[in-house]
């Protein structure tokens, strides 16, 4: 359905209107994961070496251009005894991990990253907003990304007991101007922009009398519980 915003002062003297299209959201069919360990020179404890991989399947109307964003949410659910004289209390911390796209060839606009710092063109994700279009899908497609699993730094909260998580898939279907405003994004904040070298990036507008964005966008979500990790009288996680 197609949705007008306007605005305009009390004397007419200014008046701004800006339409789109609400998209339909594309329904997560399934979602596959697995967790595994990769050790970084930054860590410093065994938690923040655990990943989880997500394959999410969706399937994309062949019929109609569309537009998407790939986005996590984690829930943290935190109990033990935090200052409140023996009794056990809960903390719920909320988060959005940047996400791991190295894997997947559409998010990175067919063309895969390597590790190779010496060697790799691409080792460097660019993709920061996770975007894609439906240019390099055909019918049924099943995306990969990778998030720290426990890489937060909960152990430095004196009385904590147990850690629980909830991780919540995004798959968002944009509009068309939210999709470029999202890729002018990247490439202001991509690691080869520079403001005096490079050519400056226009933002898309649709707003007409005026400058900005105006957008909708719709979401299917499938949320994940892992498992808690517990905190013994040893001063052990497991």
């Amino acid at each position: 359905s197609m949705v007008k915003i306007e605005a305009r002062t009390t004397d007419d003297k200014y008046h701004v209107w800006a339409e789109d299209i609400v998209p339909y959201p594309i329904e997560i069919q399934q979602i596959d994961t697995i967790t595994y360990v990769e050790k970084n020179s930054w860590s410093s404890h065994p938690l923040m070496d655990n990943y989880i991989r997500i394959k999410t399947t969706f399937t994309d109307n062949p019929h109609e251009k569309n537009y998407y964003q790939i986005a996590i949410a984690l829930k943290d659910s935190m109990w033990g005894d935090f200052g409140t004289e023996g009794k056990d209390s809960f903390m719920i911390l909320l988060s959005a991990p940047t996400l791991n796209i190295r894997e997947d060839i559409v998010l990175n606009e067919g063309r895969l990253p390597t590790n190779d710092e010496d060697n790799g063109i691409f080792n460097q994700q660019e993709n920061l907003m996770n975007i894609f279009d439906d240019s390099r899908l055909n019918g049924t497609y099943t995306m990969t990304v990778s998030s720290p699993a426990y890489g937060n730094f909960y152990w430095w909260y004196s009385g904590t007991k147990g850690i629980g998580k909830e991780l919540t898939i995004r798959l968002i279907t944009l509009t068309e101007y939210q999709y470029y405003y999202y890729r002018a994004l990247n490439l202001y904040n991509s690691s080869n922009y520079d403001e005096v070298l490079t050519q400056p990036i226009t933002l898309p507008s649709n707003v007409n009398g005026g400058l900005g964005i105006v957008g909708f966008s719709t979401a299917s979500t499938r949320t994940l519980r892992l498992p808690d990790y517990i905190y013994d009288e040893n001063n052990r996680w497991y």
